[in-house]
């Protein structure tokens, strides 16, 4: 039992170490007002309104990295 339950954490303990590694990996300034922001918004509405002004600028670098930050904001807060 204590076994499987010390594979388990650290199975978790990789998949947090890889998800560390992967948001400082694509990291900017940009990205990091955004998020704070829509943090203190507390509205996944917000973070649609920048993915579209992203796209909408033509930032494409921008509007992917939002995108693929906002996918793992949602599914890591049970959305």
């Amino acid at each position: 039992m204590f076994a499987l339950l010390g594979e388990v954490l650290n199975a978790i303990q990789l998949v947090d170490r890889l998800a560390v590694e992967f948001v400082g990996a694509i990291r900017t300034s940009l990205l990091t007002v955004m998020m704070t922001s829509m943090t203190g918004l507390g509205s996944v509405t917000a973070g649609a309104v920048f993915v579209g002004l992203f796209y909408l600028a033509g930032w494409r670098e921008e509007f992917v990295k939002s995108v693929v930050a906002l996918s793992l904001l949602g599914s890591s807060s049970g959305g």
